[in-house]
C-alpha cells in the first residue's frame, strides 16, 4: 500500500524500484549482494542505491557513493500542495544552474557533530531534533529556485513551514519539509492547511524497514 504522492520529490518511485529489486532477489534466491544490487539500481535511477543500502548517508557522485551517517531520528512537518512536478522538466529548465560549491563530507560531519553537542546540552529538544536542524541549513537544493519560479505555491508552502523550523523543498518538489523540535510541533505545522494542501507529521528512520534483507 503506497501513500507517497507522485511528483512530490519524495523518492517514492525510487523506493519502489529498490523494494522490487530487494524482493525479487529474495523471491528468486539470486543471492546478489548489496553491491551488485546497487550496480543494477544505478542504471535505473541515481538515488535508488540509497534505498538499497537502507541507511542515512551522505551521497556523492551520481548518488552511488554513500557514506553512512549516524543521525538520530528527528521529527518533520511535511506538506505537499498537490502539484505534480516532473523531474525531467526541472532538469531541462535553462534556468537551472550547476555552479553550487561542492560539499565535502568533512564539512557535513562537522555540522552533525555540532548538532550532537548542542543536543546534549539542551534537553528541551527531543531526540535528534537539533542534529537534524543543524544539517537542515547545510548545502543547497539547486532545483528549488527553478521549481519555485515555475510553481509559486511551493514558495507559499516553504514560507508556511518556516514558522515552525528550518524549511526547504525536498528533491525536485513539489513537497517541502521543516525540521521541528517534537511531534507536537510537527502536528501543529500541518493543521489547518489550505484545503488543496496535504500535510503529515512524520518521524525519520535510521534504517530502511527492508534493510535486514
Amino acid at each position: 500500500t503506497k501513500r507517497i504522492p507522485v511528483g512530490a520529490g519524495l523518492g517514492g518511485g525510487s523506493s519502489d524500484a529498490a523494494t522490487t529489486l530487494l524482493a525479487l532477489n529474495r523471491i528468486w534466491a539470486t543471492r546478489l549482494d548489496r553491491d551488485r544490487l546497487c550496480d543494477i539500481a544505478l542504471e535505473l535511477g541515481a538515488d535508488i542505491p540509497f534505498f538499497i543500502r537502507g541507511f542515512n548517508a551522505f551521497a556523492e557522485g551520481r548518488g552511488e557513493r554513500l557514506s553512512p551517517l549516524a543521525v538520530q531520528p528527528a521529527h518533520y512537518a511535511l506538506v505537499w500542495p498537490q502539484v505534480h512536478v516532473s523531474t525531467q522538466e526541472i532538469f531541462a529548465d535553462r534556468g537551472l544552474t550547476r555552479n553550487t560549491k561542492a560539499m565535502k563530507m568533512s564539512d557535513f560531519s562537522a555540522a552533525a557533530d555540532l548538532g550532537s553537542r548542542e543536543s546534549a546540552e539542551d534537553r528541551e529538544f527531543a531526540g535528534g531534533g537539533l542534529i537534524a536542524q543543524s544539517l537542515a541549513g547545510f548545502g543547497a537544493n539547486d532545483l528549488e529556485a527553478v521549481v519555485r519560479r515555475r510553481y509559486p505555491v511551493v514558495t507559499e508552502v516553504i514560507e508556511h513551514l518556516a514558522h515552525f523550523g528550518p524549511a526547504r523543498m525536498t528533491g525536485s518538489g513539489s513537497a517541502a519539509f521543516a525540521v521541528v523540535n517534537d511531534e507536537a510541533t510537527a502536528r501543529a505545522a500541518v493543521t489547518e492547511l489550505p484545503s488543496q494542501w496535504r500535510g503529515w507529521a512524520v518521524k525519520g528512520l535510521s534504517e530502511h524497514p527492508l534493510a535486514p534483507w
